[in-house]
């Protein structure tokens, strides 16, 4: 049996906890008191403690995002053959799934562009953006998308959308067959955005030949 220094209650042995530094190895104050002291603690100090946990958990996570980086480097390092072949399969046996995530993904990022593209337009001219990408458009983004492959030339592929290396065939634009910018009025800029306006175009042409031609 011993006192406990805060409550000064005589109490038994296991009701200290360890504490290796002092003689008789337990802590002067009992579980119960030590408890009431550290959320006594925790009160006072909930500002410094919340920075302190910050701060470790931030450290942490560094040092777990660099292990797992030089973990990752190293084992594809050591097993890229297995990985390569292993992603080759997956490929193969999988091709319907990706496909269709990837049509997914065109839609979205398309739907994207072309709403970002017409808030671009009506904002130059001081206008907002009052209707719906596919209201303006007049059609579905997956309507849209079908539209556009139905005007691809054979080269063509939504892999291919977007590049350009200088030459011809190489990559495509999605391109305003009469320039957004030749647009003066609000109702001008929501015309020259229906979906019946766009063609898939050379991004030879459309970036160089075409914007030589026309003087818009």
């Amino acid at each position: 049996m011993r006192v406990c220094s805060k409550c000064k209650i005589k109490k038994e042995f296991t009701s200290f906890t360890k504490n290796s530094r002092r003689k008789d190895e337990l802590k002067i104050n009992c579980i119960e008191c030590c408890k009431i002291l550290y959320d006594k603690y925790r009160d006072d100090n909930k500002i410094k403690e919340s920075e302190r946990g910050k701060k470790y958990n931030k450290e942490k996570r560094v040092i777990n995002k660099e292990e797992v980086k030089k973990y990752k480097s190293k084992y594809y390092k050591d097993n890229k053959d297995i990985i390569e072949y292993k992603k080759k399969k997956y490929r193969e046996s999988n091709k319907d799934h990706l496909n269709e995530i990837r049509k997914e993904n065109i839609i979205k990022y398309l739907n994207e562009r072309i709403g970002n593209s017409i808030r671009t337009s009506l904002k130059s001219k001081e206008f907002k953006k009052k209707s719906r990408t596919y209201e303006i458009l007049g059609c579905h983004p997956i309507d849209f998308k079908l539209y556009i492959e139905s005007k691809f030339e054979t080269w063509m592929t939504w892999e291919n959308w977007g590049k350009y290396n200088g030459e011809l065939y190489y990559g495509w634009d999605l391109d305003h067959i009469i320039p957004s910018s030749s647009a003066i009025t609000e109702n001008d800029i929501l015309k020259l955005n229906h979906y019946t306006n766009f063609q898939p175009l050379d991004s030879l042409i459309n970036r160089f030949v075409k914007k030589d031609r026309l003087d818009y």
